[in-house]
């Protein structure tokens, strides 16, 4: 059975919304949800806390889902810790500057994307043209690092109500070819 880790932003945003229509969405379709519950304010050692448990339930049949500083987070983790994954999906994602106060103060650097992609099977990044917090470039250089392509959206900014991007239809298509390939194996 697949299950899904949704890893949220570090940054408080009400990006959150999209979040929480794939979550619906995947329960409706009898898709494990998994809630960390990650503390409120963003500190790396403290999200890894709430990370711990999990982990002994990590393995090839798990998605991981992370958006904004949640994605440097995630692939640090999968780096440091005995995880392997199916597939990832990275939603405005980065691993360097990206000019925003918020997310440079707490950037994770040295993530060894080498180990990482011995431990996934599939990446999905997905960025907008039009984001106001991580530019294009940074989800143009995440996908260099892991060797995949970028869906590059447009006027879908930080993916966010304000953008009018509460749903992450594009996600969920793609999180279900996904289920179905693993279903068939």
């Amino acid at each position: 059975m697949l299950q899904t880790i949704i890893i949220p932003d570090t940054v408080k945003s009400d990006n959150q919304n999209g979040l929480n229509w794939i979550k619906t969405e995947l329960k409706k379709r009898n898709i494990k949800v998994t809630d960390v519950g990650f503390p409120e304010e963003y500190s790396f050692n403290e999200w890894e806390k709430a990370l711990a448990p999990f982990t002994k339930d990590i393995g090839i049949s798990t998605i991981f889902i992370a958006i904004g500083g949640g994605v440097p987070f995630i692939l640090k983790q999968i780096e440091l810790r005995p995880i392997t994954s199916m597939v990832i999906f990275l939603i405005c994602g980065f691993t360097g500057k990206t000019g925003t106060k918020e997310y440079d103060n707490n950037l994770i650097e040295d993530i060894n994307f080498q180990e990482i992609k011995k431990k996934v099977m599939r990446f999905f990044i997905y960025n907008s043209q039009d984001d106001p917090l991580v530019p294009i470039d940074n989800g143009q250089q995440l996908a260099k690092n892991l060797d995949t392509d970028l869906f590059e959206l447009e006027d879908s900014g930080h993916f966010n109500k304000d953008q009018s991007h509460e749903d992450f239809e594009e996600i969920l298509i793609d999180i279900l070819s996904i289920e179905n390939q693993f279903e068939d194996e």
